[in-house]
């Protein structure tokens, strides 16, 4: 069994006590990965739990705004009758005034008691309805139109007088009321018209790559492998080249020759890039052609990166050749470079998710600069970024003043 989820016992009485009821989720993953995908799956599950309840709550609301609609048909109906009683009360110039007041206060209190009614029912739902317009539509509290006091208007014609100007103020109150009545009805149905669904998630996101092309995981690693492949070899080669020269006693005609050890290393360095490039070429073919990875830059930029790659790779083989005693030595000096380079290059782990300080060792690495300069050239399109190029060559310079200081040193002394 891989997990174990528990369900909240009593949970409707731990939200009465103001408290969130707590689904626990049991594992026993090693790999922090799956661990971290478990806790992404609790915080999703719970959401929707969340996100199901809000949307019963809406459709309830909904369904009571609904039976407002009978409430508000009596209402009108009152009101008409309303209208006709006060107009005879409020009498025509061509015949005598006739006015049953009975009549009017036994239909006012049906009014108030219709008004009463349709305000219980829809209060909670109009000021949610509010809610939801200042929240969605961006706006102010102040800018938001206030609900009529309905309960205010209809108690105002209680009292109404036995005047002519009393029933026709009584009938301009009753025209407002009628408006303001149209106007939540218009709400509330704005509001019905609205899926539930879409009231509790108002938003989706919608993620568009707008990249020249679409970039598939074998194209994303791509350039990673081309520049780490090439470090290695490069590494690997320059670091035995010496070690092995001398313990074959090569080195002695060198040491003997008219060369100087800025001529060696020079013409070292021109053999391993013409190798390497050879190599680049071929794995650059492979890629592109076998792979289909895309190429969307200068193929100049992608040689001027690869060759600097190789310069610098160069310069830390030769230094590792230049300070190992034996072939196994060399090599393991190299597989160091490698590992480092597969965990702090960018190739596994983007440099954003290192400790800062490992990032330190990580712009130390040819591979870094390379990686990032390749998939920016191949997978973008974008020319090479300036400093990050400058400051590979100038890595790549520092080591081979180092490696040239190194050698001359040996033949000095031999």
């Amino acid at each position: 069994m891989d997990l174990i989820t528990e369900v909240p016992a009593d949970a409707y009485q731990t939200i009465l006590n103001n408290q969130q009821a707590v689904f626990r989720l049991y594992h026993r993953e090693l790999d922090p990965f799956q661990a971290d995908y478990i806790n992404v799956f609790g915080r999703v599950y719970v959401d929707e739990i969340n996100r199901r309840i809000l949307r019963f709550i809406t459709t309830a609301s909904q369904l009571d705004v609904s039976q407002a609609q009978k409430k508000l048909d009596a209402t009108r109906s009152t009101i008409y009758t309303l209208r006709t009683i006060l107009q005879e009360c409020a009498g025509q110039p061509d015949r005598p005034v006739t006015c049953d007041r009975e009549k009017l206060h036994q239909y006012l209190q049906t009014l108030d008691r219709n008004i009463d009614e349709f305000t219980q029912t829809t209060d909670r739902t109009l000021t949610l309805a509010d809610a939801v317009e200042e929240g969605l539509a961006g706006s102010e509290p102040s800018a938001v139109q206030p609900q009529p006091n309905l309960v205010e208007e209809a108690n105002s014609l209680a009292n109404v007088g036995e005047t002519v100007q009393d029933y026709r103020d009584a009938l301009e109150t009753l025209t407002r009321l009628e408006t303001d009545l149209d106007q939540m009805e218009s709400k509330l149905n704005l509001f019905l018209d609205i899926d539930p669904i879409i009231l509790i998630s108002p938003f989706r996101a919608e993620v568009q790559n707008v990249s020249l092309v679409p970039i598939k995981v074998t194209d994303y690693f791509s350039p990673a492998v081309i520049i780490l492949l090439l470090q290695h070899l490069t590494v690997t080669f320059a670091a035995l080249s010496m070690v092995r020269e001398r313990r074959l006693g090569a080195m002695e005609l060198f040491y003997v020759s008219p060369l100087s050890p800025l001529e060696t290393l020079l013409g070292k360095y021109l053999s391993y890039l013409t190798f390497g490039g050879v190599v680049a070429s071929v794995l650059v073919a492979l890629v592109a052609l076998a792979l289909g990875a895309p190429v969307l830059g200068s193929w100049l930029n992608v040689a001027l990166v690869i060759l600097g790659v190789l310069f610098t790779s160069l310069g830390i083989g030769f230094v590792i050749s230049l300070v190992s005693k034996t072939d196994t030595e060399a090599v393991q000096y190299a597989m160091i470079i490698l590992l480092t380079s597969v965990f702090f290059s960018g190739f596994l782990l983007g440099l954003q998710t290192l400790w800062a300080p490992v990032r330190i060792i990580s712009w130390m690495l040819p591979a870094t600069y390379g990686i990032a300069l390749l998939r920016e050239i191949m997978l973008r399109g974008d020319p090479p970024t300036a400093n990050v190029f400058i400051q590979l060559v100038t890595i790549g310079l520092g080591l081979f003043i180092v490696a040239w200081y190194l050698l001359r040193r040996s033949m000095t002394q031999s």
